[in-house]
């Protein structure tokens, strides 16, 4: 009568080597999935680069990236928003491309409003603001 109940056993208590492969496989698609975000994230800044260009973009690969990876957070934060997109799924290469303009469009506006410098142009060389 002290027996475990079959049912309550838990499987894979009986193949520790098939649990310790199933941690290892999570770890795995865990740093998978971060490779992933980060090279979508520089194809969609280098998109968004392209098509948006300007005197005032943010340089440099990391930077680039960044910038696809917080257009992808944009797009995906939209599209669970109105609906596009279930609370589990994120932006794809297009979504994020297209928030990554939205993030380079604020960039540009912040810009030129002077909330933010300009990384190619010191103080001194400005014209006052409007």
């Amino acid at each position: 009568m002290l027996e475990r109940h079959h049912a309550d056993r838990n499987p894979l208590e009986a193949y520790p080597f098939l649990l310790r492969s199933l941690r290892a496989l999570a770890e795995e698609d865990a740093l998978t999935g971060f490779v992933w975000i980060v090279l979508v994230g520089l194809i969609a800044g280098i998109i968004a680069r392209f098509l948006l260009p300007g005197p005032n973009n943010p340089n440099g690969f990391i930077l680039t990236a960044v910038l696809g990876i917080a257009g992808a957070f944009v797009a995906t934060w939209i599209g669970q928003s109105i609906g596009w997109y279930r609370p589990d799924q994120g932006a794809g290469l297009i979504g994020a491309t297209v928030g990554s303009l939205l993030v380079l469009f604020v960039w540009h506006r912040l810009v030129v409003r002077r909330v933010v410098n300009d990384p190619g142009v010191s103080r001194a060389g400005w014209p006052p603001p409007r």
